[in-house]
This record gives C-alpha cells, structure tokens and sequence, in this order.
C-alpha cells in the first residue's frame, strides 16, 4: 500500500490526493506538522517538503 505524507494546509498534498482518489489507488494519508517536520521526511525528500508518495 502506498503511504501519502501531507500537510493539511498544503494545496500540492490536497491535489495528490484528489488524484489518488479519483483513481481509486490503496493510500494511506500520513498527516505531517509543517512546523514540526519529523526527521524522517527529510530522509526520504531531500527538499524536506511534502507531499511524498511512498
């Protein structure tokens, strides 16, 4: 299954998942504090931003 990290706030996170959606894809959302990023975002993002689809 992949995993969606997203910012509640953030549109480009809310635009993938408008598309997983209406594709119908097996996600799962993993809401993430844009404040308070934790370290593994930076781990599989070089940029530290989301969205990240994995």
């Amino acid at each position: 299954m992949m995993v969606l990290y997203s910012g509640t706030t953030c549109p480009y996170s809310h635009r993938c998942r408008f598309v997983l959606f209406e594709k119908g894809m097996d996600f799962e959302i993993r809401d993430v504090d844009l404040f308070a990023k934790p370290e593994d975002i930076a781990l599989m993002n070089p940029y530290n931003e989301v969205p990240i689809l994995v």
